[in-house]
Order: C-alpha cells, then structure tokens, then sequence
C-alpha cells in the first residue's frame, strides 16, 4: 500500500465512497447519537447516586466513553486537520519525486500500515463486542434507561437498538482520526530521514547548492505540518485517551479482584494499543528530526562548502534540533523514556491496590 495512497484516503475528497465517509463524519449523525448518548448515561449516573458503587463506577466510565468519543467525532469533524494531512500527502508526493534510493519509503510504510493494521483490528473488535453485549446482553453495560420504563414494551428492544447504532456510527470515526494520528506522526519521521540522507552525499559535486536549498525549502514545509499535527493533536490527546486510561485503570481492579472475563481482556488493551504505540511514534520522529540535524552538520563540515551552503546547512541544523514531538496533558512529551516511566508508576499502583484488596 502506498502513502500517497493512505493518505489520499485520509483527505476523503477522491472518490465517491471517499467523500461519502466524510459526508458522515462531518453530518450531524455522530454528533446528535453521541450528545444523546452523554446525556443519557449522565441522567442515569444521578438517578443511581443512591445505588450501588459499582454502578456508579460504570456509570461513569460510561460517562468518560462517551467524552471521549465526543472528542473524536469533534476532530473528525474539523476542516484543519484534513487541510494539514492534504499538504502531509503533497510533500510525500514532493520527495518522493527527487532522485537516489528510497529506504525510507518501506520503512515508513511497512510501520504505517501495521500500527493501522492493529489499532483497526482492536477498534472494530472492541466495538463489535459492545455492540453484541448491548444487543444481546441480559445486563448490557449502557443505560437501557429511559427507554426502560418509558417506551413501554418496545423500550428494552428500542434502547439496546440506539446504543448498537451509537456502536456502529463511532467506528469510521475511531478509525480514520487514529490512523489519522499514527500517519501524522510516523509519515514526517519517514520525511525526516529522506531529507537527512540526500544530505548524506559526500562528494561535492553530488551536493550541490542547489540540492541543500530544495532540502531547505521542504524541511520548512515539513517543519510547518509536522508543528501543526503535532500541536493539533496534542491539545486533543488526553480528552481523546482519558476513557482508555480509566477503562484500564478498571480492568486492572476487575482482575485484582478476580473478576476476570473476555471484557476486562479488551479493556486491559487500550494502553498497549495507544499509549505504547503512540510514545513510540513520537520517539521515532524525535530520532529522526536529530537524524536530520547530525546529517546537516556533517555536510556542512565534511568538505569544501560554499558559504551560502554552509548559511542553508546551518539553518537546517538550527531547526532540525528543536525536535517535534506528541505531547499530552499531564504525561508531558511521549517518548519510550515516558512510557517506560508511567507503566512504571502504573504498576506501583496496582501493586499496592493488590496488597490491599
């Protein structure tokens, strides 16, 4: 599969089917199911403030889905991040069109299309499982309330009827804003590393001012929609992933307290799938902003160069040293370094919850 292909599907303008996608990401159909969807979990989080405590647990974790979700189809539904991923694809399309071997393409594709590949496979299984656990469920974990009592016989058929279709509508959303966000941060590391070794050319002839000063002007369009992704999605992380901490947060408490089932399996997955995946992405475009700047510098003092080569080189060093990365509130800058830290803290936590249950 392509990049300029998977990122043509991104901008959703290409085709019929394409633009049918965006006609339901951007229509008032996930907005409307998923406004209705918090204020029915929010209602009856109120009505059983007088229940018991583990119905308020899911009541809220309920709650914090549907916030989450609410944030997805929000940034789904907003015009910057398709603009920024149409330039993502011109500038793919732009190097990949300059001369000398490509590595980077392979390498960029082959952990583009596996991370989406995985992330894909555990939304739609997630989703197909609460989906069936609503529909078929004799307790399901949604509120058939106030379809229960209200709608009379039909209610329980109508309300586990709203909560499947709530199911089904989110799955394109999920889908296209976290390949969204795995493309927009492993797709300018691979940029990075094309840049980085039309530097490493050696021989003067091979690198001419002319060459430094295309890798110049595309290391700023690069640096501009790396910014913006990277700024763009980190002010909407932590709303998109507080409902995957707290659900796993649960699960872990469910299997401390020996309530283990194929449910609290799913649940355990998100901080695999996203939060690990996620650091690592964000590593790898750190590494490869570095990548760029060391190649920059070893260009520039390698051999004879020109002073307005050495002006060029110089300001790609500048700019390439202040790395781009995924940042998150209240976790800080992802790298593997931070991962490792807060799975670290992370299991302190369940250690001593498990001494103490």
């Amino acid at each position: 599969m392509q990049l300029t292909f998977s990122l043509s599907w991104l901008s959703l303008e290409e085709s019929q089917l394409q633009r049918f996608v965006l006609l339901v990401m951007r229509s008032r159909l996930p907005l409307s199911f998923t406004i209705l969807f918090l204020a029915f979990v929010c209602a009856d989080t109120v009505r059983q403030s007088a229940t018991s405590v583990q119905a308020i647990l899911q009541s809220i974790n309920n709650f914090f889905f549907g916030y989450s979700m609410l944030q997805c189809v929000l940034v789904g539904r907003h015009p910057r991040l398709w603009v920024l991923m149409r330039e993502l694809r011109s500038l793919v399309q732009a190097i990949k069109a300059d001369p000398g071997e490509k590595p980077w393409v392979v390498h960029t594709r082959r952990t583009s299309v596996v991370l989406s590949a995985i992330s894909t496979t555990y939304v739609v299984v997630f989703y197909v499982h609460m989906c069936q656990d609503t529909l078929f469920s004799e307790e399901p974990f949604v509120p058939l309330w106030p379809f229960v009592p209200y709608a009379g016989a039909w209610g329980a058929l109508f309300g586990r009827l709203f909560y499947g279709a709530c199911m089904l509508v989110w799955i394109p959303t999920s889908v296209c804003v976290i390949i969204a966000l795995i493309l927009s941060l492993a797709v300018p590391a691979g940029l990075h590393h094309a840049l980085a070794q039309r530097l490493r050319v050696t021989d003067a002839p091979g690198r001419t001012l002319d060459v430094v000063q295309d890798v110049v002007a595309k290391h700023q369009r690069l640096r501009l929609v790396t910014h913006g992704l990277t700024r763009y999605f980190s002010a909407k992380l932590a709303h998109i992933q507080i409902a995957s901490f707290l659900t796993t947060i649960f699960a872990f408490i469910s299997v401390i307290c020996g309530d283990v089932n194929f449910t609290t399996a799913i649940f355990l997955l998100p901080i695999l799938n996203d939060f690990l995946q996620f650091s690592y992405l964000s590593q790898e475009l750190s590494d490869s902003s570095a990548s760029l700047a060391r190649s920059a510098y070893h260009a520039a003092t390698g051999g004879s160069v020109s002073l307005p080569e050495a002006r060029a080189l110089a300001l790609v060093m500048m700019t390439a040293s202040a790395t781009p990365a995924l940042r998150c509130r209240g976790v800080g800058r992802l790298s593997l370094a931070t991962a490792g830290k807060a799975m670290s803290k992370l299991w302190k936590v369940i250690s001593l919850l498990r001494d103490k249950l």
